[in-house]
């Protein structure tokens, strides 16, 4: 945080259910942090990992505003994670390739439905993109037993080489728009998309 480091904000993030227990009797430490983390628009990994209810009441507010109206679906079937033995970049180029290839038919038609759709319990959870890096746009809101958000409508995910090679395996047999089927799903929290625009978008 002392160099101001971009690139802090996620790992912290990551971890602030560790920080705001460590970190309790100190709450200027804890609104130190929370002020870093929101500076880069990191939200999405508090919400997959710190249940709601431990986030600081006066901080809970602006958290909250990042979650969609949507009442969540309740599971304890996607499974928030800090590590995955996988990588896909969050930067410009992956927001451009979520639109052209689930939400902008016009934008790249030749890549238009080239995702695989994935299911939790028969419960469309996100869309992971087939093109470029393999990363998941979330198009439902699930909320654990403890009171995390595993996965956030457009919210970006990552999940393991072994999922990921059976989403790219059913795209192979199916193509476009192709669907898989999942008992569980382990997520990393990347960030939002569009997070830079805030969370009243």
């Amino acid at each position: 945080m002392e160099t101001d480091e971009a690139n802090a904000a996620h790992p912290l993030a990551l971890y602030s259910e560790k920080i705001v227990d460590f970190f309790s009797d100190d709450p200027e430490v804890i609104n130190d942090i929370f002020r870093f983390i929101e500076n880069y628009y990191q939200v999405l990994p508090i919400l997959s990992t710190l249940p709601i209810l431990q986030i600081p009441r006066h901080l809970r507010w602006n958290i909250e505003r990042w979650l969609p109206r949507e009442k969540p679906v309740k599971t304890n079937r996607v499974i928030p994670v800090r590590h995955v033995n996988n990588f896909a970049g969050a930067c410009t180029k992956m927001i451009e390739t979520h639109y052209s290839t689930l939400i902008d038919k016009e934008s790249d038609p030749s890549k238009y439905g080239d995702v695989t759709l994935l299911y939790v319990n028969n419960i469309l959870i996100g869309s992971m993109k087939m093109y470029k890096d393999q990363s998941i746009l979330g198009l439902t809101t699930f909320q654990d037993s403890r009171g995390r958000f595993p996965i956030v409508t457009n919210g970006v995910y990552v999940t393991t080489k072994e999922i990921t090679r059976q989403a790219e395996r059913a795209f192979n047999e199916h193509g476009k728009w192709a669907r898989l089927y999942l008992d569980q799903l382990p997520l990393l929290p990347m960030e939002f998309m569009l997070a830079e625009a805030g969370p009243d978008i």
